[in-house]
């Protein structure tokens, strides 16, 4: 009778099949869910960024602009992330048969932070090279090093000026500082000079804009 009652209430290929079809469902269903509430938290996020980029980008002369270093470093951790991170969601959706989200305003942030976090780890470089170049004797410096570091920052800057056309301040901080690495430059000559008579000149440093 046991035996009997058992094999009865076994379920069918097809009744365990739709069985199964089912959890896929429920697990399908719960998975989309928490998918969603991942992308409003995304969502949360990305309008923080756009608060920060509007942040960052208030700067008016190059030590504002050095000053904002340790912000447009964290943004632009924040958006390397956000894109990295907009992938799998994108990944997860084509997965769950989701329509995809398009990003639009993360890659806009994206392209139009660029320009101005240049500026500010050039306006950040320059003053940190520019400080050690003129501290140090002749005996440290490296020619070739400065001259490649000159003609980078040259070449950016003259990019970052016209990039940064539309925006007064920001550009103006790129045209302040093509005057500095240009007024330098001129000191290339002298250390070169000195470089092959270090022996003699080991206690020498650079003289400054006011003893030029």
């Amino acid at each position: 009778f046991f035996f009997f009652f058992f094999f009865f209430k076994q379920k069918t290929a097809y009744e365990m099949l739709r069985s199964l079809v089912g959890s896929e469902m429920c697990i399908r269903d719960r998975l989309r869910i928490e998918l969603e509430e991942q992308k409003d938290q995304f969502d949360r996020e990305l309008n923080q960024y756009h608060l920060d980029y509007a942040e960052v980008i208030k700067f008016e002369d190059t030590e504002s602009a050095q000053a904002q270093f340790r912000a447009a470093f964290e943004l632009q951790k924040n958006i390397e992330k956000a894109l990295e991170k907009a992938k799998q969601f994108n990944d997860d959706e084509e997965l769950l048969e989701m329509k995809k989200t398009e990003y639009s305003t993360l890659d806009k942030l994206n392209k139009d932070f660029k320009p101005f976090c240049s500026l500010i780890f050039d306006a950040d470089d320059i003053q940190r090279s520019m400080e050690g170049w003129y501290n140090n004797s002749f005996i440290t410096l490296k020619t070739a090093e400065i001259v490649e570091k000159i003609d980078n920052w040259t070449e950016e800057l003259k990019s970052l000026n016209e990039q940064l056309e539309e925006f007064k301040e920001q550009g103006d901080v790129a045209v302040d500082l093509q005057a500095v690495v240009k007024d330098f430059s001129q000191h290339l000559d002298l250390i070169k000079y000195l470089r092959s008579e270090a022996v003699s000149y080991t206690h020498l440093t650079l003289p400054t804009n006011r003893e030029v």
